[in-house]
C-alpha cells in the first residue's frame, strides 16, 4: 500500500510475486515459472524481447539500462524524444540464456550505424516520408558503414557474454533486424532501408533489399568477430544469421550475394566468415517442414543429415 508520496516521487518500485520474495531479496531476478518455460527450449529468439521490428536504436548509448522500469524498444513516433534510451540491455538476454540454460538467438538493431536524419523518418509515417526512406539510406550510406556504432554493438555483445558466464562451446546466434523483404506494416521501413543499402553498396537501383541485409550481416560478422578476438573469446561459438523465407528464393539469392559482396569490397577473404554463416528460413506455407520429413529426425545428427540430403537433391 503506498501510502505518502513525497516531493522526490516514487522510486525502487518492485512488482513481484508474493512467493517469489525470498528469491528477490536473495539476488534473483527471474521468475522461477518462466525459465522453467524457457528451458523446454534449445533456442531463445530475442526478437520480441529486443522488439526489433520497430526499434529505432542507432547507438549503444541508447540502450536501456537493466535499472530501468522497462526494456521494451520503442519508436520516436509515440512522442518521445529522439535521444530516448530502446532496446533491452544486451547482458539481461545473456543472463536469460544462462538461466535456461539455453543458446541464445539475438538480433543486431536495424538502424545501429545509422545517421541522426533517421530519426525523423517514423514506423507510422507518410507515404512520403516511408518513399524518403530508400533514397536517404542510400545518400548515407558511406557514413553508415563508417560509424563507429557497429564495433561498439559487437563489443557490447562480448561484454554481456563473458559477464554472463556464456559457455565457449555454446553456439550464440547473431541476426541482422528481421523480415527485411516485408513491405507490409510494419516491417515496410526496414524493407525500405535495406533497399537503400543494397542500392549504396551496388550504386544501382532495382536489386533486393535481402542483398542490403546480406552486406550488413557481413560487417557485422567481421565487427562480432574482431571483438571477441580482442575480449580472448576467439574459440566462442558463434554464427551469423542469413534470414529468409521459402516463398521467395530471391531473399536468400541477396542475403548471400550481398554476404559475399562485402568481402570482395573490403579484400577480406570470406573463407571463414562462410563457416560461420548459416541460412534461417521461413516457410509461409502449409506443410512445409513437415512434409519433407527432415523435421522428424530423432536428434539434431539425424535432423542435419537429413537436410543436407534433401539439400544435395535440389
Amino acid at each position: 500500500t503506498i501510502s505518502r508520496i513525497g516531493s522526490a516521487g516514487i522510486n525502487n518500485v518492485r512488482l513481484y510475486r508474493k512467493d517469489n520474495e525470498a528469491r528477490l531479496a536473495a539476488g534473483e531476478i527471474w521468475n522461477p515459472r518462466f525459465i522453467a518455460y524457457a528451458k523446454r527450449y534449445k533456442i531463445l529468439r530475442t526478437l520480441n524481447l529486443q522488439s526489433v521490428n520497430v526499434s529505432s536504436l542507432r547507438s549503444v548509448d541508447r540502450l536501456k539500462k537493466a535499472g530501468m522500469f522497462g526494456y521494451g524498444g520503442q519508436w520516436n513516433a509515440a512522442g518521445l524524444p529522439a535521444d530516448v534510451s530502446v532496446g533491452a540491455p544486451l547482458r539481461m538476454l545473456f543472463d536469460m540464456a544462462a538461466a535456461a540454460d539455453a543458446a541464445l538467438w539475438m538480433h543486431v538493431p536495424p538502424l545501429i550505424g545509422a545517421t541522426p536524419v533517421f530519426d525523423g523518418l517514423y514506423i507510422d509515417a507518410s507515404n512520403a516520408d516511408r518513399e524518403r526512406l530508400r533514397p536517404t539510406a542510400k545518400a548515407e550510406f558511406a557514413a553508415i558503414m563508417a560509424s563507429p556504432e557497429h564495433r561498439k554493438y559487437a563489443d557490447e555483445i562480448v561484454r554481456s557474454l563473458v559477464a554472463s558466464l556464456y559457455p565457449k562451446d555454446r553456439t550464440l546466434y547473431v541476426e541482422r533486424a528481421n523480415e527485411t523483404w516485408n513491405f507490409a506494416h510494419p516491417f515496410w521501413w526496414t524493407a525500405n532501408y535495406y533497399h537503400g543499402i543494397a542500392d549504396g553498396v551496388t550504386g544501382a537501383v532495382g536489386i533486393h533489399p535481402s542483398y542490403g541485409v546480406g552486406y550488413m550481416s557481413a560487417h557485422d560478422a567481421v565487427q562480432l568477430n574482431a571483438a571477441l578476438a580482442a575480449a580472448g573469446r576467439a574459440d566462442q561459438a558463434w554464427t551469423i544469421v542469413l534470414a529468409g523465407q521459402m516463398a521467395n528464393t530471391e531473399t536468400k539469392k541477396g542475403l548471400i550475394a550481398g554476404f559475399k559482396k562485402y568481402f570482395a569490397d573490403k579484400g577480406i577473404d570470406p573463407a571463414p566468415y562462410l563457416k560461420r554463416a548459416g541460412i534461417s528460413t521461413a516457410s509461409y506455407y502449409n506443410g512445409a517442414f513437415t512434409k519433407t520429413g527432415a523435421i522428424k529426425a530423432a536428434d539434431d545428427s539425424a535432423h542435419k543429415a537429413a537436410w543436407l540430403a534433401a539439400i544435395a537433391t535440389d
